[in-house]
């Protein structure tokens, strides 16, 4: 229709219809062959509009659009002569873009049919037409490139009224909210070209040329108020005092972390920056973990680590990575100006909350530890976020679990978990978790006396449990690593020494075949009978002998005297245990040895000690 509308006449009209290309590429392909017929600098205004039509979001509008096409390699300002006018590129781009409205940011141009985009990517290697074809690489090298030109703008490398309040910076330079919030994306994308790696030097310089203080003045501006970018002047203009010294303390290399911009974090290392320089934003490792969340910090009364769920991304952890290559450590976060002092890992849990057991792994090949506060941030995630993420976490807990080489930190922790679970009652009864009752078996398991007496104290619970492999019980796990004092706990809980296990064990049982020779003689002083037998028939003395344990079985021989006697719970002693002996001593000789030392240490020790007390 528009090469139509160009002819003087209908006559010529008719003869237009006649010779039209055939298809929407011919047509495509035929306005193009005008614009080539044009100066090279229209040729310019259209290959740059098509691949900023072709890129707009919802910052762009048309006045941010036009400031776009219209900078050039160099520009230090751009004068308002200087910028394309909105007519001029409707008219030589006419039936590839148009005018159209958007409720978010008014008029825009956009393509005037899919069809157009898709001949533009479809030209790429074509000879005569490549030049305006949509390259996803080479759109980034001209979006990044007008970017960068724009913030380096002498408008922004001094200071002045225009630039005195961010609200007012940006509402002066359109195109400035579309260059701060995209800049990243396209750095991602062609760091590695000449031009755009020079105008980066220039912007993230580590001396903070003014230039980059107002870059990240905005950036913080934008992101702190986490707004929508549609109600920016309500900010109060303090926002410039109150926050600037803050952001003056943090580098380059700190919000290239944040950002997420790997290769320019590795370039700025190279131009000297610290790895470990520490700011109001903690340290560049910090930035990297917290992304631009770590703005929060600017809020005057974060006094404490916050709370906020999200999943780290690739990009950010490849940072953390590199940046712990090129020495940074996995130091705590004390940001400057803040009272928080929080590990690196309890930091991970604090702000990835979901399905973290991953990157878990790579934080502790990194050198990466696990101390109280992470104990506790985790109990926090699951006191705190439901049945949903609990369950989501289950395998978190279990990773860390396994991880901690502390016994002491590994029990506070099983402990914890189990107790926030056990407080809820929909986690603890949907999710296959421990619980405080199995964090008890654990702590007497490790002989730590004080996680036991605590969790021995919790309202509710049972001392008569067993351990869910062999169902042994707490006193004879106690016997087994010979902890007097946790059975002494037990004892004074009303636990019953006389209580035996599956196979008929006695508490003596298990400590004389241990070697647990403190033990014996705490429970022989205790009133345990020495002759009560398992199912086998074995006696502590047995048991003893067995183990070649001369000194425990001198002190069983020991506890056979009448004051022992008379303080043994065994019903008809005189019986039961002399009859046991006899029958179990007899059986002995009657069995063939197994080595002449061992047959020869049992059948002394349990006849000669067992006749001459029992039978004589």
């Amino acid at each position: 229709m528009d090469h139509l509308c160009e002819m003087p006449n209908d006559a010529e009209r008719r003869k237009a219809l006649k010779s039209l290309p055939r298809g929407l590429p011919a047509t495509y392909e035929r306005i193009l062959d005008k614009v080539l017929s044009s100066p090279p600098s229209v040729q310019t205004m259209v290959r740059r509009t098509l691949i900023w039509v072709a890129a707009a979001d919802e910052y762009m509008d048309i006045p941010s659009l036009l400031v776009a096409v219209s900078i050039n390699s160099g520009d230090k300002r751009l004068e308002p002569e200087a910028l394309v006018d909105e007519e001029d590129v409707l008219r030589v781009c006419r039936s590839l873009i148009h005018r159209s409205e958007s409720k978010k940011t008014g008029d825009v141009l956009e393509f005037a049919h899919f069809s157009v985009k898709e001949f533009l990517v479809s030209i790429q290697h074509s000879e005569r037409y490549s030049v305006f074809a949509l390259v996803e690489e080479v759109a980034a090298v001209e979006k990044a490139r007008a970017c960068l030109t724009h913030l380096l703008m002498d408008d922004f490398c001094t200071p002045s009224n225009k630039t005195r309040y961010a609200c007012k910076t940006l509402e002066a330079f359109p195109f400035r909210l579309h260059a701060l919030i995209e800049l990243p994306s396209y750095l991602r994308r062609c760091f590695g070209d000449e031009e755009i790696h020079k105008l980066s030097r220039e912007l993230f310089c580590p001396s903070k040329p003014y230039s980059y203080c107002l870059w990240a003045r905005d950036m913080c501006y934008l992101f702190f108020e986490s707004c929508t970018f549609t109600g920016l002047g309500q900010l109060k203009t303090t926002f410039e005092e109150d926050m600037s010294p803050k952001i003056s303390r943090s580098g380059p290399l700190h919000f290239a972390a944040m950002l997420g911009l790997k290769e320019l974090c590795l370039d700025l290392v190279e131009q000297g920056c610290s790895v470990n320089e520490n700011s109001t934003f903690g340290r560049p490792i910090h930035c990297a973990l917290l992304g631009t969340e770590a703005t929060l910090l600017l809020r005057g009364d974060n006094d404490h680590v916050w709370r906020f769920p999200m999943e780290i991304e690739d990009a950010h952890m490849e940072i953390i990575e590199a940046l712990h290559e090129v020495g940074a450590n996995l130091l705590h976060f004390q940001p400057l100006g803040r009272s928080i002092d929080t590990s690196f890992m309890a930091l991970y849990l604090n702000v990835c909350h979901v399905h973290a057991v991953a990157e878990i792994e790579e934080l502790i090949g990194l050198g990466a530890i696990f101390e109280g506060d992470t104990l506790q941030e985790l109990v926090y995630i699951m006191r705190s976020y439901g049945e949903y993420v609990a369950e989501g976490h289950l395998e978190t807990f279990k990773f860390i679990l396994a991880s901690l080489m502390d016994n002491e930190l590994k029990l506070k922790l099983r402990a914890l978990f189990a107790e926030s679970l056990e407080n809820d009652e929909r986690n603890s009864s949907t999710l296959d978790a421990p619980t405080a009752q199995s964090a008890l078996v654990d702590a007497v398991e490790a002989g730590s006396l004080g996680e036991s007496e605590r969790l021995m104290a919790l309202p509710g619970a049972s001392l008569n449990i067993t351990r869910q492999i062999d169902n042994e019980p707490l006193s004879h796990i106690a016997a087994a690593i010979n902890s007097c004092d946790i059975i002494r706990a037990l004892q004074a809980r009303g636990v019953k020494l006389s209580m035996v296990n599956d196979s008929g064990d006695t508490i003596l049982h298990v400590a004389a075949r241990n070697f647990s020779e403190e033990t014996v003689e705490f429970l022989m002083n205790a009133g345990c009978c020495l002759l009560v037998p398992n199912h086998k028939g074995d006696t502590p003395w047995h048991e003893a002998a067995d183990s070649s344990s001369t000194e425990i079985l001198k002190r069983l021989d020991r506890g056979l005297g009448k004051d022992h006697i008379g303080h043994c719970s065994c019903a008809d002693h005189g019986t039961l245990c002399a009859n046991t002996v006899t029958m179990k001593t007899q059986s002995d000789q009657s069995t063939p040895a197994i080595g002449d030392s061992q047959n020869s240490i049992r059948l002394s020790a349990v006849l000669l000690a067992a006749q001459s007390h029992v039978m004589g």
